[in-house]
């Protein structure tokens, strides 16, 4: 048709024409382009007998792609439009490539595979996953381009969907099963299926993702609290720890704890790395139990030689910690060394080990070059040539055999065998509590694990073994070495040991900068006070064997101060960072200094607040979190601490999720939280920002201005520019403007910004600093109000984002909602795919088709499933938005089921199989919706329920009388949230039957009681919200506190009704049916 279409004049003219011209192109592209085409126009205009200069070709493609096939035309970097790359990147993946000789494609699905898992995880960018490996694996330039790494995530995503939809890695042919189960799903790949070899290929990827998530399936059946390091050269002096852990802990407490709601954090000795959010316990007299919302952490070691732990906090105090296997990495002191894996490299082993891998680098020690590295076997042996390995030199080593590096030590290496002692050695004893140099100080004698020493490993302390030494030979710090029978080293590390009697005592002085330290050992043992801010004056010791010192200061004193012991002339001094003990509170940052009146949820790592007694009367402090010039200001939250004679360190970080809480009872931006502590007689206040900067757009001069900031000096945010309307689009980063070498706090915005718009001025993903949101217009303009609310022409998500302007009477993205809540299909739900993968690290409500979204609950059910109920996107709405999940329409839920199992049944689709995924889906949402039992998951599955839920009330009275009587006990001695509880109670007692036969007098228990009866009866549709409360933040703020007071009642409770109300329905139904 193109050939019998006349001179190019003639299809300049022609909508049509130039309509079919995209769609050739397009298909050219996915099943004739070669590596040898490059990247030209030639080729195509070659098939259809015509040439266009790049003015036609303008005409010729916005005439097609946009107006005839109302499809977008993609920008490069530049902001120039890409007329070949959008239309290549509507034919899908160029199918002549991928079927080359020795083509790299499945390699590359295979690491996007594996990676899956950990990306969902730690909520990163599937694209920029796909970009990595592209990149590494030096694939052809056709696969970088933007619209082919979007395909390749879509295909990754949907190969891990079918794999784990289907339960093909439970199968021998899982190729068959599938076809059989769902005859066309190739079709959702963009691979020609008119060739035998496209869908060989397709059956041979879906193999490929069978295998690598079984294999991944194997180790999550084992899965503990444990760590696997990562290095790559392009940060050479960084280590990364992925953390993985169990779907449930359990901690042992010293003593109850005085809330159910514990903050989960990583911590690197007792430095907080990172936050897992919060956790609700189960406890059974001092053991609780947790679910996890997350398995896998990322975090950079800051201090690799030191412990990791998962630590629970309450009120910002840690009141328990579990250990995480192999954090320690002995840099400097062992051979380590290092395995490909993907495009970095994973520490497999340290000091002597074997490894099956068969090429390795070998980090060496410190203290150790080369030449000291001995070859035996059939195995080549490079000094490598590049960037040092955190500061260390390296040798590759490949092939099969073993190395022997002798140093201080010597150590043997294994390459090519079968791997043994893969998990690092950890000494046992008693650690101190403080930080240390060196980093691991016992208290008495360490000792090497039972399992090692019934192998015959020994310890040696300076070079000594231990039960060769006297006692006080070993005291200090030393290296200490676990040596096989052959005497190769296993491990070697400094470590400290310390007298087993070595007590500390503070005690503050009349000042906030005077105090006392007091040093006791039975042992002879040196002191010496090391720090430049203080004065140090040794005084008369109160008795033999004690040592004391006075410390003052003039001003504000340091948070901490290191004591220097010598228990031993044979080994060097240990050094203890030591808390000083001053009055009152002070709030300090990661660098140790007092920390300004305002600061930025950016800057609460590494924060902490240290409370000061008195050792002969105890002081109370309290800690509060209030939403400042909020008009609803009783919603706060408030913690107690009493303080002895040593100071109690509070994490602010710790305390971040219930700050984010506050800040997310608004719907802007810009609110801050008050921090207030009074105690000792005093209070201080400090304001916590969401943002740490605000950024402003100066139209005339096309620049980004740094406005106002609370950032550290010398330190500068990172913008970019993003597309409101066009999330597929990624951000580009703004160049800042210099003077004489130096960040002026200006950025230029480029001039194409004109040509589109509007725009959104946002931190760069990797800033450390985040910034207010500057909103950029570009060649928008306001719509005019008639055409703002013709609101029937709206129909896309991009069309809603230009059409918004604050203030409008009809939301414009309500009725392009309405259609996707019943349209799985709907390009709407692309948008907030590429909004998801692109800028997730973006808090939501920046956003206004979150927002939207959230108050639509049919569309926000069916995103529940086009999201495959992930757990880590419900809490971050949750999270974000004033949501309380257990209020959810069931009767949306429903209806969004009924959606998925007919689109499933469309794809052709055997009924029993899209059932099961339709059930499978649903126990997927009960992982963040605990109390979403098997009798709702039935009715939204439109099964029946269990005949329990017909059981007459006072039939279930002798479970909910235990339940209750358990909820009473473990918190006699705590305040009951009261809110709203007289309502709740008269409700209850005017229902037909009610729910609770339990009479109680006590008043403020009603909340407590009734929520979570009222909270399934609005979810069933049985009683509006607004009977009782109101639709404020501040309100889901109240019932958020009495639904986490005690989580296992309330999820009891609420299960129990909800079956209740939702049998009512089944019966009413079969009643009107019969």
């Amino acid at each position: 048709m193109l050939k019998r279409s006349g001179p190019l004049d003639i299809a300049l003219g022609s909508t049509p024409v130039c309509g079919a011209l995209a769609l050739f192109a397009a298909e050219w592209y996915r099943r004739e382009y070669q590596r040898s085409d490059g990247w030209s126009w030639d080729p195509v205009f070659f098939g259809v007998n015509f040439y266009a200069d790049p003015q036609a070709r303008e005409r010729l493609i916005t005439s097609g792609l946009q107006k005839y096939w109302s499809r977008p035309v993609h920008r490069f970097d530049s902001d120039r439009r890409d007329f070949l790359g959008s239309l290549f990147g509507e034919g899908g993946l160029p199918f002549q490539l991928l079927r080359e000789p020795g083509s790299p494609f499945q390699l590359l699905l295979k690491r996007l595979v594996q990676n899956h898992e950990r990306a969902q995880q730690l909520g990163a960018s599937m694209v920029e996953q796909v970009q990595g490996e592209v990149e590494r694996l030096n694939l052809p330039q056709a696969f970088s381009r933007p619209v082919s790494l979007q395909m390749f995530a879509e295909m990754t995503n949907e190969l891990v969907a079918l794999v784990r939809d289907y339960g093909l890695d439970a199968v021998s042919d899982p190729v068959q099963m599938l076809t059989d189960s769902q005859p066309r799903w190739r079709e959702q790949f963009p691979l020609p299926l008119d060739h035998q070899t496209g869908k060989d290929l397709l059956n041979g990827l879906l193999k490929t993702a069978t295998i690598e998530l079984k294999h991944q399936g194997a180790r999550d059946a084992v899965m503990r609290l444990d760590c696997t390091h990562f290095w790559s050269e392009h940060r050479p002096e960084r280590l990364l720890a992925l953390i993985s852990m169990p779907e449930k802990v359990r901690f042992i407490l010293q003593t109850p704890p005085i809330a159910m709601r514990f903050d989960l954090t990583i911590v690197e000795g007792d430095e907080v790395l990172a936050n897992l959010g919060p956790g609700y316990a189960f406890v059974n007299g001092l053991v609780a139990e947790v679910k996890l919302r997350q398995t896998k952490c990322e975090v950079l070691r800051r201090r690799p030689k030191a412990r990791l732990y998962l630590a629970a906090s309450v009120g910002g105090s840690v009141i328990a910690r579990l250990p995480i296997a192999n954090a320690p990495v002995l840099v400097e002191e062992q051979p380590m060394s290092l395995a490909r894996d993907g495009g970095r490299w994973q520490l497999c082993g340290q000091a002597s080990f074997s490894t099956a891998s068969q090429e390795v680098m070998l980090v060496l020690p410190a203290d150790c070059s080369p030449a000291q590295v001995s070859i035996e076997g059939e195995l080549v042996a490079e000094v490598r040539q590049g960037p040092l390995c955190l500061g260390l030199q390296s040798v590759m080593l490949s092939g099969v055999g073993q190395a022997l590096v002798r140093s201080d030590e010597c150590y043997r290496i294994a390459v090519g065998q079968q791997q043994l002692q893969a998990a690092a050695i950890e000494l046992e004893g008693q650690v101190v509590d403080w930080h240390s140099n060196p980093s691991l100080t016992f208290l008495g004698l360490p000792r090497v694990p039972d399992a090692l020493q019934r192998a015959g490993a020994k310890l040696f302390i300076g070079g000594v073994a231990i039960e060769d030494a006297h006692p006080q030979e070993l005291l200090g710090s030393q290296y200490a070495v676990v040596r096989d029978r052959d005497g190769h080293a296993l491990m070697r590390r400094k470590v400290g040991i310390l007298p087993t009697d070595l007590r500390i005592e503070f005690t503050a002085g009349e000042t906030a900068g005077q105090a006392t330290v007091a040093i006791h050992t039975q042992r002879a043992c040196g002191t010496r006070i090391v720090s430049a801010r203080l004065d140090a004056r040794k005084a008369t010791p109160p008795a033999s064997g004690w040592t004391k010192w006075h410390l003052s200061c003039e001003g504000v004193p340091p948070p901490t101060f290191l004591l220097q012991l010598e228990p031993s002339l044979l080994g060097d001094p240990i050094h203890l960072e030591l808390p000083f003990p001053a009055l009152g509170c002070m709030l300090f940052d990661a660098e140790g200094d007092p920390v300004e009146k305002t600061l930025s949820l950016d800057q609460l790592l590494g924060t902490r607040l240290f409370l000061f007694g008195h050792p002969s009367v105890p002081k109370q402090f309290d800690i509060e979190f209030r939403l400042s010039g909020y008009a609803a200001r009783n919603a706060h939250y408030a913690w107690s601490h009493k303080v002895l004679n040593q100071p109690v360190e509070v994490s602010v970080f710790s305390l971040r999720d219930h700050i984010e809480d506050l800040l997310s009872l608004q719907t802007g931006i810009d609110q801050e939280v008050q921090l207030n502590v009074k105690g000792n007689g005093r209070s201080v206040q400090y304001l916590i920002r969401r943002h740490s900067a605000v950024m402003k757009y100066e139209q005339n001069r096309e620049r980004v201005v740094l406005e106002s900031s609370a950032l550290r000096e010398g330190a500068y945010p990172e913008p970019a520019l993003m597309l409101l309307h066009n999330p597929s689009l990624p951000a580009r980063a703004l160049k800042p403007l210099l003077s004489e070498g130096v960040i002026t706090g200006e950025y230029e915005v480029l001039s194409e910004v004109a040509k589109d718009g509007p725009w959104l001025v946002v931190p760069q993903k990797d800033s450390a600093m985040s910034f207010r949101p500057c909103l950029v217009l570009g060649n928008w303009q306001k719509p005019q109000e008639a055409e703002s609310e013709s609101l029937e022409l709206i129909t896309t998500l991009e069309q809603a984002s230009t059409t918004f302007y604050p203030g409008q009477k009809s939301c414009p993205f309500v009725p392009v909602l309405d259609s996707m809540a019943s349209n799985l299909q709907h390009s709407g739900w692309d948008f907030f795919q590429q909004l998801d993968s692109n800028f997730s690290y973006l808090p939501m409500p920046i956003f206004e088709a979150w927002k939207a979204l959230v108050r639509h609950p049919q569309a926000l059910a069916v995103a529940f499933f086009k999201f495959r109920m992930r757990p880590n996107l419900i809490a971050r709405l949750e999270k974000e938005f004033s949501v309380f999940k257990e209020l959810m329409l069931i009767s949306a839920l429903k209806d969004a089921a009924k959606q998925y199992l007919a689109y499933q049944l469309a794809l052709e689709v055997e009924a029993g199989v899209a059932q099961s995924k339709l059930e499978q889906m649903l126990s997927r949402l009960a992982l963040s919706f605990p109390a979403f039992g098997a009798n709702a998951q039935a009715f939204v599955a439109g099964k029946s329920m269990g005949a329990e839920t017909r059981l007459p009330a006072a039939v279930c009275s002798f479970a909910h009388n235990d339940w209750y009587q358990e909820l009473i006990r473990d918190h006699a001695e705590d305040r009951w949230p009261e809110h709203a509880g007289p309502d709740l109670e008269r409700w209850h007692s005017q229902l037909p039957t009610p729910l609770l036969l339990i009479r109680e007098q006590s008043g403020f228990r009603h909340a407590v009681m009734y929520l979570p009866i009222f909270s399934a009866a609005v979810a069933a549709g049985r009683v509006k919200f607004g009977d009782i409360f109101s639709h404020t933040g501040d309100t889901i703020f109240f019932l958020r506190k009495i639904r986490d007071f005690d989580t296992k009642w309330f999820n009891a409770m609420y299960e129990y009704s909800l079956s209740r109300f939702l049998s009512e329905q089944e019966q009413a139904l079969e009643e009107a049916a019969a």
